[in-house]
């Protein structure tokens, strides 16, 4: 703040609907920043001990290097300066304000409105921002004419020279009396400036008295009411009032105290049942659980034996197609070797009564002996494959009883069935 209030180039539009541009410092007087300032450190702890330590007793030449309590005051100080004025204007003011150490209590009935009047006080002697505008623009207006005023003078006083020169003076000589013109116009709006000004600061001045005249009526019976005979009549009413509502809490505690003791025999009498309940629903919770696990364990079960009985049920269907087709085999293989001893019985029943004729003699033999030959391999053969089916027959009953026990003891994994013997792989 106190930066821009001394160098601000930047200018603000009147909100107003008007064309007037207002400076940071003109536009800070019209706001109520500075009382809101005041009353924002006055509240905080911090900044009012530092207030108090170093503005209230201004040093004439404040130190190069400042902590940062001496620092807040310094700048504090010097924007009261720049917005309100003199020390003389506001140090006993300010001193009143921060009277106390401790920051102004909000429920207090008397601390409350006598720092919200001080704070009215300070801040309702601050400069009017149109003063603020005709002393910034009167300044401006200074400089300029000063500057009009040296280029007229040098333009009149240059003496006899060429054609080309007097013809360069004439245009400065323009220029110059030009910006005159201009300075004059200025300084007849800032005429009427200065009137406005000086109406609006006699405004301010009789609001600010009247404002003094409120706060110092309303702070008198403020005190009034504060003294010690309105305190101790206020207190003996306050006291009697206390007494008859205490009076009345007791009454009706008294009433209420059967009542206490009737609802805590009541809720320990609750509580007991409620701990039996908890009691019982954690044992039946404990049993649910318990009769959960038993049924898990036997579906594992039940699973399990559908699975091994479904295994015994594949082996015996295959364990009695295996019995079926060895005993086909077996009869075919028997029906076979009948065939084949009709066959013999037959041809050995038509042997030829008178023998065979000398042509054919040769040719017959050889038939002969291919008969015979041939009986005798078909006769091996079907001895052969007997044997062979009895054999079979004699492994699938050894082999029935392994089964059954495979199926009691569960199922063979293929690594134990290939490694096992060939008869009880064949089985």
């Amino acid at each position: 703040w106190l930066a821009l209030l001394r160098t601000a180039p930047r200018r603000y539009t009147d909100g107003k609907g008007q064309v007037r541009q207002l400076s940071f410092k003109q536009v800070f007087l019209r706001s109520r920043a500075l009382e809101l300032a005041l009353d924002a450190s006055a509240r905080s702890a911090e900044l009012r001990t530092a207030l108090r330590t170093y503005a209230l007793a201004v040093p004439a030449r404040w130190p190069e290097s400042c902590p940062p309590p001496m620092a807040f005051a310094r700048a504090f100080v010097a924007l009261l300066w720049s917005t309100v004025g003199p020390t003389e204007k506001w140090l006993q003011l300010l001193g009143t304000l921060l009277s106390s150490e401790q920051t102004p209590h909000v429920g207090n009935e008397a601390e409350e409105p006598c720092h919200t009047w001080l704070v009215q006080l300070i801040a309702g002697q601050r400069q009017n921002w149109m003063v603020s505008d005709v002393v910034d623009r009167e300044a401006e207006i200074l400089a300029l004419e000063e500057k009009a005023i040296d280029a007229l003078k040098e333009a009149e006083d240059g003496g006899h020279s060429t054609f080309s020169d007097e013809l360069r003076r004439l245009s400065t000589l323009s220029s110059a009396v030009s910006a005159v013109e201009s300075m004059a116009e200025r300084r007849s709006s800032l005429a009427e400036d200065v009137e406005r000004a000086i109406l609006a600061e006699k405004e301010q001045d009789e609001l600010y008295e009247k404002t003094v005249a409120s706060v110092a009526t309303s702070a008198k019976a403020l005190a009034n009411s504060l003294s010690s005979d309105a305190v101790h009549e206020n207190g003996v009413s306050e006291r009697a009032q206390l007494c008859s509502k205490s009076d009345c809490i007791k009454e009706r505690l008294s009433e209420l105290t059967p009542d206490m003791e009737r609802l805590i025999q009541e809720i320990g009498a609750a509580e007991e049942v409620q701990s039996e309940l908890m009691q019982q629903l954690k044992q039946n919770k404990e049993h649910i659980e318990s009769l959960r696990r038993q049924i898990s364990v036997r579906r594992k079960e039940e699973e399990h034996l559908y699975q091994t009985l479904q295994r015994t049920e594949k082996k015996l269907a295959t364990h009695l197609a295996t019995e079926d087709a060895v005993k086909q085999r077996c009869e075919a293989s028997q029906a076979l070797a009948f065939a084949v001893a009709d066959v013999a019985e037959t041809l050995k029943a038509k042997q030829p009564e008178n023998g065979s004729e000398a042509e054919v003699a040769p040719l017959t033999a050889t038939s002969t002996r291919n008969v015979r030959q041939q009986k005798e391999l078909l006769l091996l053969l079907a001895t052969g494959e007997v044997r062979r089916l009895k054999k079979a027959n004699e492994v699938g009953k050894e082999a029935l009883p392994l089964a059954q026990e495979f199926a009691k003891q569960g199922e063979v994994s293929p690594e134990e069935a290939e490694n096992a013997d060939p008869k009880e792989r064949s089985a």
